[in-house]
């Protein structure tokens, strides 16, 4: 697609790239709160972010839920939905639309948290590597909160400290 396609949804190629990552990252959520309890800080903001994606997806293309859910979460082009019941230029239009609100969604999720002053709710967020992290320590590189289960997660930049405090 061309930049002039994209102009008019107002959505960097970063910021592109770090929604499809996060979205990629369903299938990891659902898998990780198998072994979760249901009532947790972390379930619930796995949940929190499963539902996002899906009720995104079906608000930006109800018409093509599937095939765009499917195209999202799992980084399968057009050319691999098969049985798509619609042409290229429209899917795409759709895909547009589906950042777009996941981008406004995320930002107004991530504004009302701040805005809180709630410590204990969970913001989740994924960078471009597609790693998680969760509130309690900011991110030295961005400035993300993130520290969960003892040790570091990644946000946008690479993190290999491990916190000294617990084994």
């Amino acid at each position: 697609m061309s930049k002039r396609h994209w102009k008019r949804w107002n959505i960097p190629r970063a910021r592109k790239r770090e929604l499809l990552s996060f979205c990629r990252e369903y299938k990891a959520w659902q898998k990780e709160k198998r072994n979760l309890q249901p009532g947790s800080a972390r379930y619930i903001a796995l949940s929190s972010n499963a539902a996002l994606v899906r009720n995104t997806a079906r608000e930006a293309g109800p018409f093509i839920f599937e095939w765009l859910f499917k195209a999202v979460t799992q980084g399968k082009p057009y050319t691999a939905l098969w049985g798509i019941p619609c042409g290229p230029d429209y899917y795409y239009e759709r895909r547009k639309k589906f950042l777009f609100l996941l981008d406004k969604k995320l930002r107004e999720r991530e504004e009302s948290e701040a805005g809180s002053g709630e410590e204990n709710m969970p913001v989740v967020r994924a960078g471009a590597s597609g790693r998680v992290c969760l509130p309690e320590e900011a991110c030295a590189d961005t400035g993300v909160q993130g520290k969960a289960e003892g040790r570091w997660t990644e946000c946008h930049q690479e993190h290999s400290q491990m916190d000294e405090d617990k084994p």
